[in-house]
């Protein structure tokens, strides 16, 4: 064992698994899924954010990705945009799925994919903390660096 703990997911990092929640388990929280009914845009939004950052500290409502998807949604091809960041997503996170169920999802049923999207982000995101550093790295002291009440290093 060198000491280090593996961060969760990622492409090749341990085995395969499965989605925490099921396709069709959009009913609750109903909150989410009201949003996610009435605006998808926002729901997929703070999803992305949510990646990026579990705590949603710098979550802005109206992002980059919800204008994406409002935009694709427009000329009805939101689903291009929701398909290829489940992907994305299942590849992080080390998701069982393929590129055909990603589309088809999708396309077929946004509102599942969304709540289904966000609630795996949050469940995959909680207590996540910052990848530790190796026990045999720990903490290094620089001597050569460091002032003494503002003298000169001590040798």
């Amino acid at each position: 064992m060198d000491g280090t703990t593996p961060v969760v997911g990622g492409p090749g990092r341990g085995p395969i698994q499965n989605w925490q929640y099921g396709f069709c388990d959009f009913l609750s929280p109903f909150n989410t899924c009201c949003l996610g009914y009435w605006c998808p845009c926002i729901l997929f939004g703070k999803t992305q954010q949510r990646i990026k950052d579990p705590a949603l500290q710098n979550y802005e409502v109206v992002n980059g990705n919800c204008m994406g998807w409002a935009a694709l949604g427009y000329c009805g091809c939101f689903w291009i945009l929701q398909m290829i960041k489940r992907g994305e997503m299942r590849e992080q996170y080390n998701i069982d799925g393929s590129g055909a169920g990603d589309c088809f999802g999708a396309y077929c049923c946004p509102l599942c994919g969304l709540m289904q999207e966000e609630k795996e982000v949050i469940h995959r995101t909680q207590g996540a903390a910052p990848v530790p550093v190796t026990a045999a790295q720990g903490y290094q002291k620089n001597e050569s660096t460091m002032q003494y009440g503002g003298q000169n290093p001590q040798p």
